[in-house]
């Protein structure tokens, strides 16, 4: 229970503390009415702004590629080896791109209603653990490394977001609360 506990604190911890960055910057969007990079740029200047604008471009990409390799996998392992991960890799990220082709309206719809097949499929690997979700091996206690670690892993999902925060707001009534 000790892990389970652990892992729920640092989750929590970081994300409570790595969201607020897109938080804050999402506040910005009505009352400037402008869009983030156009904010990035006149915060960091004109030319200093390309490192924020390279760091998220490369933390971006990986994201893309770990779900497009982890979804190819996924592909490949569902269709029990008619279909090699290679070619699930690149199902998958043309996928993606076609969705992207569609703009934030039908971006939105899709993301919706995304969150349900995997709702699902953890329900029933949770019924398919039964009795045996129980049998956990032994763990080591939690060390101030893998805390960081395990806590960056879960800030890389929240931070990258502050890039994007002033999109989605720009159209909000400035005179709303903060």
């Amino acid at each position: 229970m000790g892990i389970l506990r652990d892992c729920a604190l640092v989750i929590v911890f970081f994300c409570l503390l790595t969201a607020a960055i897109p938080a804050y910057l999402g506040t910005l969007g009505p009352k400037t009415g402008l869009r983030q990079m156009i904010q990035a740029r006149f915060s960091f200047g004109r030319y200093f702004v390309s490192v924020p604008v390279i760091l998220n471009l490369a933390t971006l990409t990986g994201f893309c590629v770990v779900t497009c390799v982890i979804g190819g996998q996924c592909l490949s392992a569902v269709a029990s080896g008619s279909l090699t991960p290679a070619v699930g890799i690149v199902i998958m990220g043309v996928m993606a791109l076609l969705i992207s082709f569609c703009g934030y309206d039908i971006l939105h719809q899709y993301e919706r209603f995304a969150w349900i097949p995997a709702l699902v499929a953890i329900i029933i690997a949770t019924g398919c653990g039964g009795q045996g979700l129980r049998q956990q091996a032994p763990a080591e206690p939690a060390t101030p490394g893998g805390v960081l670690s395990f806590g960056m892993i879960i800030a890389s999902y929240m931070i990258p977001y502050a890039c994007l925060a002033s999109d989605f707001t720009t159209y909000l009534n400035p005179k709303f609360s903060s």
